[in-house]
Formats: C-alpha cells, structure tokens, sequence
C-alpha cells in the first residue's frame, strides 16, 4: 500500500504542474505558469535524490552479478 501511495502522489503533482503550465500558457497568465514551473521543479528537487540512489543501487548490482 505503501509503495502504491510512493509511486502515485508525485505522478498527481506531475499531472497538477502540467495542467497548471498548460492552462497559464494557453490564457496567458505568468502567475499560473509560474505556479506549474515551480510545482515541477520541486518535484524534481523532491525525487532526484531517490533516484540517484536507486540508480547507483541498480548499477552496484549489476556491476557485483556480472563478476
């Protein structure tokens, strides 16, 4: 349950900054886009270093079960 809830808040975030950047870009309102650029960008900040350590936890593996 968990892991479902990991997997989708940030793809809601994702999904909310988009609409957000879209609707500002499409109305032309700066203080929407804006508001979505940030969302995006602190979603990014929030889920790079989990990445980065799934990334070099995968790559020490592969590396350890090819030797």
């Amino acid at each position: 349950m968990l892991t479902l809830i990991v997997y989708v808040i940030p793809l809601i975030i994702l999904v909310t900054g988009l609409i957000l950047y879209f609707t500002g870009r499409s109305k032309n309102n700066a203080l929407l886009r804006g508001i979505g650029i940030g969302v995006i960008v602190s979603l990014l900040i929030l889920e790079t270093p989990d990445m980065i350590h799934g990334f070099i936890e995968g790559f020490s593996d592969g590396l350890n079960s090819n030797i």
